[in-house]
């Protein structure tokens, strides 16, 4: 699942597992879920997942891991409502 894999992004950020291949990974797996969140009307998840797109894609200023959490939460709690 790609919430699953921006998780684990997140998980690593700031340490050596966090490289360009998993920032790319987790960039585009938020570009896909902004879009498909998006179709389905689940619009605050959709400007959530943006976000992580945006903030996957520059890597240099780069927010908190907190942050980053608080824009998956928004994400499963609007799939779960």
């Amino acid at each position: 699942m790609k919430v699953r894999l921006i998780e684990a992004a997140i998980a690593a950020n700031g340490n050596a597992e966090f490289d360009d291949r998993l920032r790319g990974e987790a960039r585009r797996s938020a570009h896909m879920l902004s879009g498909s969140l998006g179709m389905f009307g689940f619009i605050r998840a959709s400007e959530a997942a943006r976000e992580l797109e945006s903030e996957f894609a520059h890597a240099a200023r780069s927010r908190s891991s907190t942050t980053l959490v608080s824009l998956v939460a928004v994400i499963r709690g609007e799939l779960a409502e």
